[in-house]
């Protein structure tokens, strides 16, 4: 049994700090899991230690899965990811299998709730994002929930600004 409800799936992005910051101010029992791709810019490191650094700084457990990396990825695929083609694997080889993997080692009977910081300003893609999944496949069916789906950039900038 886990010490915590929710999940947060980290990028250490803008929207994961808003996030991080959002579900503390609500009280809410959460740990953060991060997926080192191998494939950061050299100063992201840095933004990753900061986002270590505020979990201990409040408690909160930090978790990282690392896969193959990009460059192993890219030379078993023998190609580059193409967006307009059958190539888009980025994301599901270093992102959500090991994800799904950290999931089901650590949380075999899917009580825990996947947080992620999607907001529908984001994009066009994500205009229409749903606030809850109830059985996300992304996520081995567990529950997902996007919080700040609704937040203006102003709004996630104050919790940023907060973090």
């Amino acid at each position: 049994m886990n010490k915590f409800d929710f999940i947060v799936h980290s990028s250490g992005g803008n929207d994961s700090i808003a996030l991080q910051q959002y579900l503390l101010n609500k009280g809410k029992n959460f740990a953060v899991l991060y997926n080192d791709t191998g494939w950061a810019r050299d100063d992201w490191k840095i933004r990753i230690e900061d986002v270590i650094d505020w979990c201990a700084a409040y408690e909160v457990p930090f978790f990282k899965t690392e896969g193959e990396g990009m460059e192993a990825l890219v030379r078993r695929k023998k190609g580059w990811p193409m967006p307009a083609s059958n190539m888009q694997f980025c994301t599901q080889e270093l992102k959500e299998k090991p994800t799904l993997a950290w999931l089901d080692k650590h949380d075999p009977n899917s009580e825990l709730t996947c947080v992620n910081g999607v907001r529908r300003e984001e994009s066009q893609n994500r205009r229409t994002a749903p606030e809850w999944v109830d059985s996300s496949p992304r996520h081995g069916g567990r529950e997902l929930w996007s919080p700040l789906v609704r937040h203006l950039e102003a709004e996630r900038n104050s919790l940023i600004d907060q973090a």
